[in-house]
Protein backbone atom coordinates (compact mmCIF):
# COMPACT_ATOMS: atom_id res chain seq x y z
CA UNK A 1 0.00 0.00 0.00
CA UNK A 2 1.22 3.38 -0.59
CA UNK A 3 0.96 5.95 1.59
CA UNK A 4 2.10 8.82 -1.10
CA UNK A 5 -0.45 11.59 -2.81
CA UNK A 6 -0.62 12.60 -6.26
CA UNK A 7 -1.67 16.37 -7.54
CA UNK A 8 -5.18 16.97 -8.79
CA UNK A 9 -3.72 18.86 -11.98
CA UNK A 10 -3.13 14.54 -12.92
CA UNK A 11 -6.49 13.48 -11.36
CA UNK A 12 -8.94 16.40 -13.20
CA UNK A 13 -8.34 14.56 -16.45
CA UNK A 14 -9.00 11.06 -15.70
CA UNK A 15 -11.91 11.72 -13.67
CA UNK A 16 -12.90 13.68 -16.35
CA UNK A 17 -12.96 10.97 -18.60
CA UNK A 18 -14.42 8.85 -16.39
CA UNK A 19 -17.41 11.43 -15.87
CA UNK A 20 -18.01 11.09 -19.45
CA UNK A 21 -18.48 7.29 -19.47
CA UNK A 22 -20.60 7.06 -16.17
CA UNK A 23 -22.27 4.55 -16.68
CA UNK A 24 -19.41 2.12 -17.23
CA UNK A 25 -17.38 3.86 -14.55
CA UNK A 26 -20.10 3.42 -11.82
CA UNK A 27 -20.15 -0.60 -12.79
CA UNK A 28 -16.12 -0.80 -12.87
CA UNK A 29 -15.06 1.53 -10.03
CA UNK A 30 -14.81 -0.27 -6.24
CA UNK A 31 -17.33 1.43 -3.76
CA UNK A 32 -14.53 3.59 -2.13
CA UNK A 33 -14.02 5.64 -5.73
CA UNK A 34 -17.15 6.47 -6.36
CA UNK A 35 -17.02 9.48 -4.91
CA UNK A 36 -14.49 11.05 -7.66
CA UNK A 37 -18.05 10.95 -9.81
CA UNK A 38 -19.17 13.55 -8.08
CA UNK A 39 -16.42 15.35 -6.22
CA UNK A 40 -14.95 18.55 -7.61
CA UNK A 41 -11.07 17.73 -8.08
CA UNK A 42 -8.60 20.72 -7.54
CA UNK A 43 -5.67 21.02 -9.34
CA UNK A 44 -3.62 21.95 -6.23
CA UNK A 45 -5.35 19.08 -3.88
CA UNK A 46 -3.61 16.60 -3.37
CA UNK A 47 -5.02 12.80 -3.56
CA UNK A 48 -3.90 9.21 -2.45
CA UNK A 49 -1.65 7.72 -5.40
CA UNK A 50 -3.53 4.28 -4.82
CA UNK A 51 -6.88 6.17 -6.06
CA UNK A 52 -4.86 7.58 -8.77
CA UNK A 53 -4.00 4.03 -9.81
CA UNK A 54 -7.47 2.33 -9.15
CA UNK A 55 -8.89 5.17 -11.32
CA UNK A 56 -6.44 4.75 -14.03
CA UNK A 57 -7.11 1.07 -13.96
CA UNK A 58 -10.90 1.60 -14.64
CA UNK A 59 -10.03 4.48 -17.60
CA UNK A 60 -8.14 1.81 -19.72
CA UNK A 61 -10.86 -0.82 -19.32
CA UNK A 62 -13.30 1.58 -21.01
CA UNK A 63 -10.78 3.37 -23.62
CA UNK A 64 -10.18 2.19 -26.78
CA UNK A 65 -7.15 0.21 -27.05
CA UNK A 66 -3.84 1.33 -28.24
CA UNK A 67 -2.70 1.17 -31.66
CA UNK A 68 1.17 0.77 -31.41
CA UNK A 69 2.07 -2.52 -31.38
CA UNK A 70 4.02 -3.17 -27.93
CA UNK A 71 2.38 -0.27 -26.00
CA UNK A 72 0.39 -0.89 -22.80
CA UNK A 73 -3.40 0.57 -22.09
CA UNK A 74 -0.76 2.26 -19.42
CA UNK A 75 1.47 3.93 -21.47
CA UNK A 76 -0.73 4.97 -23.86
CA UNK A 77 -2.85 6.66 -21.76
CA UNK A 78 0.02 8.57 -20.17
CA UNK A 79 0.83 9.33 -24.06
CA UNK A 80 -2.96 11.07 -24.44
CA UNK A 81 -2.32 12.81 -21.12
CA UNK A 82 1.24 14.45 -22.32
CA UNK A 83 -0.45 16.75 -24.90
CA UNK A 84 -2.84 18.15 -22.33
CA UNK A 85 -0.53 18.27 -19.40
CA UNK A 86 2.13 19.97 -22.02
CA UNK A 87 -0.26 22.49 -23.61
CA UNK A 88 -1.92 23.74 -19.80
CA UNK A 89 -0.30 23.50 -16.59
CA UNK A 90 3.14 22.25 -16.88
CA UNK A 91 3.92 24.27 -20.14
CA UNK A 92 6.82 26.11 -18.50
CA UNK A 93 8.69 22.98 -18.68
CA UNK A 94 8.63 22.15 -22.15
CA UNK A 95 11.42 22.95 -24.36
CA UNK A 96 10.73 23.17 -27.68
CA UNK A 97 12.71 21.79 -30.47
CA UNK A 98 14.80 20.51 -27.23
CA UNK A 99 13.77 17.09 -25.81
CA UNK A 100 16.94 16.45 -23.67
CA UNK A 101 16.60 20.12 -22.06
CA UNK A 102 13.11 19.03 -21.97
CA UNK A 103 13.72 15.65 -19.74
CA UNK A 104 16.07 17.86 -17.73
CA UNK A 105 12.97 19.49 -16.15
CA UNK A 106 11.96 16.17 -15.01
CA UNK A 107 12.95 16.29 -11.86
CA UNK A 108 10.82 19.72 -11.43
CA UNK A 109 7.81 17.77 -12.60
CA UNK A 110 8.11 15.31 -10.59
CA UNK A 111 8.57 16.82 -7.13
CA UNK A 112 5.19 19.23 -8.57
CA UNK A 113 3.19 16.18 -9.10
CA UNK A 114 4.10 13.66 -6.54
CA UNK A 115 4.93 13.95 -2.99
CA UNK A 116 7.16 10.90 -2.83
CA UNK A 117 10.50 9.79 -4.69
CA UNK A 118 12.77 11.43 -6.73
CA UNK A 119 13.67 11.90 -10.40
CA UNK A 120 17.21 11.55 -12.01
CA UNK A 121 18.18 12.19 -15.44
CA UNK A 122 21.75 11.85 -17.22
CA UNK A 123 22.32 12.59 -20.89
CA UNK A 124 24.88 10.43 -21.73
CA UNK A 125 24.86 11.29 -25.35
CA UNK A 126 23.25 13.45 -28.02
CA UNK A 127 19.66 12.24 -28.38
CA UNK A 128 19.89 9.90 -25.32
CA UNK A 129 18.66 9.77 -21.86
CA UNK A 130 18.81 7.43 -19.00
CA UNK A 131 16.36 8.15 -16.07
CA UNK A 132 16.35 7.03 -12.60
CA UNK A 133 13.34 6.85 -10.08
CA UNK A 134 14.29 6.40 -6.70
CA UNK A 135 11.67 6.44 -3.36
CA UNK A 136 8.53 6.41 -5.42
CA UNK A 137 5.91 5.16 -2.85
CA UNK A 138 3.72 3.73 -5.58
CA UNK A 139 5.70 0.40 -6.66
CA UNK A 140 3.28 -1.39 -9.54
CA UNK A 141 4.06 -2.75 -13.14
CA UNK A 142 1.06 0.11 -13.92
CA UNK A 143 3.03 3.26 -12.41
CA UNK A 144 5.83 2.22 -14.35
CA UNK A 145 4.03 2.48 -17.89
CA UNK A 146 2.31 5.11 -16.48
CA UNK A 147 5.72 6.91 -16.06
CA UNK A 148 7.01 5.66 -19.46
CA UNK A 149 4.61 7.01 -21.19
CA UNK A 150 4.88 10.37 -19.60
CA UNK A 151 8.86 10.40 -20.70
CA UNK A 152 7.80 9.06 -23.88
CA UNK A 153 5.15 12.49 -23.78
CA UNK A 154 7.68 14.52 -22.86
CA UNK A 155 10.20 14.01 -25.98
CA UNK A 156 7.45 14.06 -28.55
CA UNK A 157 5.86 16.68 -27.35
CA UNK A 158 9.25 18.67 -27.15
CA UNK A 159 10.33 17.63 -30.83
CA UNK A 160 11.35 14.15 -30.52
CA UNK A 161 10.61 11.43 -32.99
CA UNK A 162 11.35 7.57 -33.03
CA UNK A 163 11.27 7.65 -29.65
CA UNK A 164 12.29 4.39 -28.25
CA UNK A 165 12.05 4.12 -24.17
CA UNK A 166 12.91 0.71 -22.35
CA UNK A 167 12.79 0.13 -18.79
CA UNK A 168 15.37 -1.71 -18.34
CA UNK A 169 15.46 -1.46 -14.43
CA UNK A 170 11.94 -1.81 -12.44
CA UNK A 171 11.14 -1.75 -8.62
CA UNK A 172 7.78 -3.77 -9.35
CA UNK A 173 10.70 -6.62 -10.46
CA UNK A 174 12.45 -6.73 -7.60
CA UNK A 175 15.44 -3.80 -8.70
CA UNK A 176 15.96 -1.64 -6.12
CA UNK A 177 15.46 1.39 -8.64
CA UNK A 178 13.40 2.13 -12.24
CA UNK A 179 15.73 3.06 -15.05
CA UNK A 180 14.44 4.29 -18.64
CA UNK A 181 16.84 4.68 -21.60
CA UNK A 182 15.08 7.39 -23.93
CA UNK A 183 16.80 7.31 -27.64
CA UNK A 184 15.17 9.62 -30.52
CA UNK A 185 16.71 10.11 -33.47
CA UNK A 186 15.77 13.28 -35.07
CA UNK A 187 14.28 16.77 -33.33
CA UNK A 188 11.42 18.51 -35.26
CA UNK A 189 12.06 22.43 -34.41
CA UNK A 190 9.24 24.49 -34.03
Amino acid sequence: MSDGKIKGSIMMGIVRFLRLHRQQAQRLLPPHLQRYLNTRILATGWHPEEDYLELMRVLVQIRPRPQERGVSPFEDAARDAAATHFEGPYRSLLRKGDPARTLGNLPALWRLRHDTGEAEVELPAPNQARVLLRGYSLVAPESCDLTQGTLWGMVHHSGGRDIEVKHNRCRARGDDVCEWRINWSRTLAE
